[in-house]
């Protein structure tokens, strides 16, 4: 499945769902979207799955995923400056009771220390833009996921956006990149070679609307959710 953060009342809706469902909020307003995209994915999948968030950056999705009743839940972060940053304020701030169920550990999350088919979901809530290698990406993820696990994937796009523009921009002290057409039909076919598939509708979303501008870029937010194909 593919879907696009067509225009701001998605995310105002995106807000509203998370509010009525006593969802804890992410600091960005629009990345409220991705978490949507995030809960309804896992409306389908029982609460005592295996979850790794790839990426936890600031901890948002591991809370998520706690408040919507996961404990089996594991997070994997480069830096351990920022982790031990990230686990002070999780302990400080957790309102949910932090008991290190979710552990963050530090690694490559291209390289990540966990066995073999050891996960029914990954969720990788707007890492990949940020200079990931994405064959050694799926790559992993296709070693990761038990069969017919899923791979939840959230990141900057814009249909035309083009890349040449962001050569000597960086985010945390880590290239970026706004993802166009082009780099999606190409991840989509890396991520195949893996045994990672889209899962439901393919079909690419037409823009309408930048809903986002950081550093004078415009552009807006997409999902792709890939499904492992069944290999027994």
């Amino acid at each position: 499945m593919i879907t696009l953060l067509k225009n701001q009342s998605e995310v105002e809706s995106a807000v509203t769902f998370l509010n009525e469902r006593k969802i804890p909020l992410h600091f960005t307003r629009q990345k409220n979207w991705d978490h949507v995209c995030v809960v309804n994915e896992l409306n389908r999948v029982k609460r005592d799955v295996k979850v790794l968030d790839m990426g936890s950056g600031d901890g948002y999705t591991l809370r998520l995923l706690r408040k919507l009743g996961y404990r089996k839940i594991q997070g994997i972060d480069f830096s351990k400056p920022i982790l031990r940053r990230r686990q002070r304020w999780l302990r400080k701030f957790w309102p949910f009771g932090y008991t290190g169920e979710h552990d963050i550990v530090v690694g490559d999350l291209c390289d990540t220390p966990f066995e073999d088919e050891g996960f029914d979901v990954l969720t990788c809530v707007s890492v990949i833009e940020h200079g990931v290698d994405l064959e050694r990406f799926f790559r992993e993820c296709g070693r990761l996921l038990k069969n017919e696990g899923k791979l939840i994937v959230t990141f900057d796009y814009w249909h035309d956006f083009d890349q040449g523009l962001l050569v000597e921009e960086r985010i945390f002290d880590l290239p970026w990149c706004v993802f166009n057409t082009e780099m999606v039909d190409e991840m989509i076919g890396m991520a195949a070679q893996y045994g990672l598939v889209v899962a439901g509708e393919r079909e690419m979303p037409r823009c309408e609307e930048t809903t986002v501008r950081y550093r004078g870029f415009d552009y807006t937010f997409m999902c792709v959710i890939f499904e492992k194909m069944n290999t027994t």
